[in-house]
C-alpha cells in the first residue's frame, strides 16, 4: 500500500484496490468510479520522481480526453 493514501477515504469513496492494494485503474487511468482518475505511487507505478511525474501526465492526458467527450 502507498504511504500517504487515505486508506479510510478510498474506502468511503469506493474505489477498488488492486491484489497489491493499490488503486485499480483501467487502461485510461480511471479508477472504477467515472470521473475519478489515479496514477503515479497510488496505482503502483515504480516510486520514482520520473515515473511518478509520467504517470501524473498520462492521467491528466486521459482525464482531459475523457472531460471533452463528456461534456
Amino acid at each position: 500500500m502507498v504511504r500517504g493514501l487515505d486508506k479510510k477515504l478510498v474506502q468511503e469513496l469506493g474505489i477498488e484496490l488492486n491484489d497489491r492494494n493499490y488503486i485499480k485503474i483501467d487502461e485510461n487511468y480511471m479508477t472504477n468510479i467515472s470521473g475519478i482518475f489515479a496514477g503515479g505511487d497510488a496505482i503502483g507505478e515504480i516510486a520514482t520522481v520520473a515515473w511518478a511525474s509520467k504517470s501524473g501526465r498520462n492521467a491528466a492526458i486521459k482525464m482531459e480526453k475523457w472531460l471533452i467527450e463528456n461534456n
